[in-house]
């Protein structure tokens, strides 16, 4: 594994958990030949992030922009070659499993969405297209990024769901407008304008601003951080981080959060564990979407609801494929516990 391609597992690693990063990509086909998918990918089931990194060494760096310029270019054309040969080889379900960074096997889904996305560190370009453009009727267009502002769109972004919705708003977004020098956006409750050059990721505060409201762009992050925090906790803190492919199950399912349901999830959270600690046992808030429902529970010490009877209540009101009961108890004065239990509908 190269500098870079180590570089960008850890920061992946930090910014979208262990559990869902998978690297050292090679496998043996049925004829006996190797295969390598893409550097590293970011499995979220549903949702492949398939990302191949191109790195230009310090010591063969040049001051002539052509030249750089041509190592841009030719890396560019392999690494799109690689991409589309990584969509290719998931298309085809052959795949074996490869281990995610805590060394539990998980199946690339055949099926998956996939988001392709190329990579690349050489300080020497700092003007680049934001998308490759396809050059042949087979070939695809890929978002294409400097590791530096790689780093930018993780830490500005809040969940791997949110990065996923970014990728193709940014994709379609190129496509549509080609390169931009500046971004412009209304924000119609304010009639404020928000103005910010491209460079940098920027168009990251008009996906935001798009989406959630200019009011969101002003926010920071700290509440998103201690949620990030709090979820790489898991495999450590809780009874079902004893096992590892139960982590999984769990960490893939808050991968799937975006901004309001992180908010929503860590209020109902607070409650459930000031609730715990004073005696007052019950069900105290629930989060519904389409697909899903999740009850925050103030437990007694190993006292939980029976998931059949949250399934019931739960369908009272919708449809869910997907149950979550998480539960909050108190050890003794000093030390509580967050656990979990989980339901999907089979298949």
């Amino acid at each position: 594994m190269t500098e870079s391609e180590r570089l960008l597992s850890a920061f992946s690693q930090v910014y979208f958990f262990e559990e869902l990063v998978q690297d050292n990509l090679q496998y043996t086909d049925q004829n006996g030949n190797t295969k390598e998918l893409a550097d590293l990918i970011l499995n979220l089931g549903n949702y492949v992030v398939a990302i191949q990194i191109k790195e230009r060494s310090e010591a063969d760096r040049t001051r002539d922009s052509a030249i750089e310029q041509k190592w841009f270019d030719d890396r560019m054309r392999t690494a799109k070659r690689q991409i589309k040969n990584t969509v290719d080889y998931i298309r085809q379900g052959a795949l074996p499993a490869f281990k995610n960074k805590r060394g539990v096997n998980i199946t690339v889904r055949s099926d998956a969405e996939i988001i392709p996305l190329v990579v690349f560190m050489n300080e020497s370009i700092t003007d680049y297209p934001h998308i490759l453009e396809k050059h042949t009727d087979e070939g695809m267009t890929v978002n294409c990024m400097s590791l530096p502002d790689f780093q930018i769109m993780c830490s500005e972004l809040v969940s791997p769901a949110e990065m996923i919705d970014y990728l193709e708003y940014r994709h379609s977004f190129y496509e549509k407008n080609g390169p931009v020098n500046y971004l412009f956006y209304k924000a119609s409750e304010t009639d404020m304008i928000i103005s910010h050059p491209t460079k940098n990721e920027a168009l990251i505060h008009q996906f935001l601003a798009e989406k959630y409201g200019v009011e969101e762009v002003r926010k920071g992050n700290t509440l998103f951080d201690h949620f990030r925090w709090f979820i790489q906790q898991t495999a450590e803190r809780s009874t079902v981080g004893r096992d590892h492919e139960a982590t999984f199950t769990i960490l893939l399912f808050f991968a799937h959060f975006r901004r309001n349901e992180i908010r929503a999830f860590w209020d109902r959270l607070v409650l459930a564990k000031d609730k715990a600690q004073v005696g007052e046992y019950d069900i105290v808030g629930s989060i519904r979407r389409n697909d899903y429902v999740v009850f925050f529970v103030a437990s007694a010490p190993n006292q939980v609801f029976s998931m059949d009877y949250l399934l019931e209540k739960a369908r009272q009101k919708c449809n869910p494929t997907k149950l979550m009961q998480v539960y909050v108890w108190w050890e003794d004065a000093e030390n509580y516990h967050i656990d979990y239990l989980y339901w999907s509908l089979p298949g």
